[in-house]
């Protein structure tokens, strides 16, 4: 398959994964609340967020691990892969055993410290058994999924992993149906995903001529911790706006705060996602050195990342009130109707994503000792801000806590990357936020004076959705034909040519 056609199968069943995804979240959620309860639910969600506190270790990691990839895939040397994927197996194993330990604690620990209305068996054998998904992954999937996605076959993780959403959905239903016990459930659900490694093994044995025998490749994985720190400072930064209102709001400010989070989110989810799948291709150019190849490749780069931002987030900011507004209909105890919160947060979500070429090309270029700083930073100044403004602003204020910290660390990483990595025009970057920010800001008003939305039902909402994507597309084309035309030929071009490449 040619580069330029891998790109595009990468980023098509990135983006399909993320709608299977969002729709499976919404559906066994839902599913596991009809057939149980909220008490059965709230057990589920609560030992699920503890246990994944895990894969703050594996997280920055996988980056890691990725960067060290690109060049021996480009250059066919399995000696050198086979040393890296040794080292990777190595740590994540090692990672695996302290997940054992740590899933038998919150197992024995959970049901002693949390009051609940089942006994110790029932939640500690149910902690064991939702433990064991995340344990298959690190023993025998993590490190063969890095290979594939950082030798552009992304596809192949994408493809399986909504496959196994959907089988995974069937078996609920079929489960749900025969024998609704929630322990089957959740254990029938770990045996259908405990397959995917045992697939991606059959491949990679197929296609790459590993050599298990090799020495551990460490050097490769020295900026391992580096990249834990990332990731550790991502968490925080992530998880300091909840944190923050836990302490100094209400319960009430927590729930508005988790129905505009999921939207948000979700629309940052699939920016992110297309990102990823595009950022293999442009590690495998990175490589070369050539600098005009480099220079053009993360243009593209930053053209599709950035055209699909002022779709999704054009959408974003006309669709969320509206949406909220059906949501909660049947909801009366708080104030679920705040547009300038849900403005205010959703700018921070589309700074995140704007930036995001720049933060995956520090990680491409292998600088995870360099730029930790500017994460934890970040992550601090949210902490500061957000505790300072929530006390008189309260939701408002911690949306801003949000906003300020990323815009610092989307304008170090621009530094960083103009003076370390790649010749940056911050002529080009100011431009490059009009590029997105100009049809944001027409759509919104266009919409509004054209349209008023009335409905409270989701059908009517969709219909409305699709109003305003009418007016939203032809805006984002006119806007690209006047401030991106230049971009959007070459990746025409590269489109055309048999040796094109993202």
């Amino acid at each position: 398959m040619s580069g330029k056609k891998r790109a595009t199968v990468n980023v098509s069943s990135s983006m399909l994964l993320q709608i299977v995804s969002i729709i499976s979240g919404f559906i066994l959620p839902r599913l596991i609340l009809t057939y149980f309860g909220s008490d059965i639910t709230g057990l589920v969600s609560s030992v699920s967020q503890f246990l994944n506190y895990i894969s703050l270790f594996e997280g920055g990691v996988s980056m890691v691990i990725m960067s060290s990839l690109y060049a021996p895939l480009a250059n066919k040397d399995y000696k050198k892969v086979s040393g890296i994927i040794k080292a990777a197996d190595s740590f994540y194993r090692k990672l695996g055993l302290m997940y054992v330990v740590y899933a038998l604690a919150i197992s024995i620990g959970y049901p002693l410290v949390v009051k609940t209305p089942y006994s110790f068996a029932f939640v500690a054998s149910l902690s064991v058994i939702l433990s064991s998904n995340l344990f298959v992954q690190f023993m025998f999937s993590i490190s063969y999924r890095t290979l594939l996605i950082a030798d552009r076959n992304g596809y192949i993780v994408y493809f399986s992993q909504s496959a196994f959403f959907v089988l995974n959905l069937i078996i609920s239903f079929v489960v749900l149906a025969i024998y609704p016990e929630i322990h089957v459930l959740k254990f029938a659900s770990a045996a259908a995903f405990a397959i995917q490694p045992l697939l991606y093994g059959i491949y990679i044995k197929k296609h790459y001529p590993l050599d298990k025998h090799i020495e551990p490749d460490e050097e490769a994985l020295a900026q391992k911790w580096d990249g834990f720190g990332q990731n550790f400072a991502l968490f925080i930064h992530n998880n300091t706006d909840v944190m923050v209102l836990t302490f100094f709001a209400t319960l009430k400010d927590i729930a508005v705060y988790s129905i505009f989070f999921m939207v948000t989110n979700a629309v940052k989810t699939i920016v992110v996602s297309v990102s990823n799948a595009l950022l293999p291709s442009v590690g495998n150019v990175y490589i070369t050195g050539d600098k005009g190849r480099i220079k053009n490749s993360f243009n593209i780069y930053v053209a599709i990342v950035y055209t699909l931002s002022s779709f999704v987030f054009s959408m974003c900011v006309i669709l969320l009130i509206p949406f909220v507004r059906i949501y909660t209909s049947t909801v009366h105890d708080a104030n679920y109707i705040q547009p300038l919160f849900g403005i205010i947060l959703t700018t921070a979500y589309i700074l995140e994503c704007l930036r995001e070429p720049y933060l995956q090309l520090t990680f491409v270029a292998k600088k995870f000792k360099e730029t930790t700083k500017y994460a934890f930073i970040e992550a601090i100044i949210n902490i500061v801000i957000s505790i300072i403004l929530v006390v008189k602003y309260g939701l408002i204020g911690v949306a801003i806590g949000t906003v300020i910290s990323v815009i610092y660390r989307f304008v170090v990483l621009i530094q960083f990357c103009k003076k370390n990595i790649i010749d940056l025009s911050i002529r080009k970057v100011i431009g490059d936020l009009l590029y997105v920010t100009v049809p944001i800001v027409i759509s919104y008003i266009l919409v509004n004076k054209l349209f008023t939305f009335t409905s409270i039902t989701m059908l009517g909402w969709v219909i409305f959705a699709a109003k305003c994507a009418f007016i939203v597309i032809p805006v984002i084309i006119i806007n690209t034909l006047i401030l991106k035309r230049k971009d959007m030929m070459q990746v025409i071009r590269m489109r055309k040519s048999k040796k094109g490449r993202v």
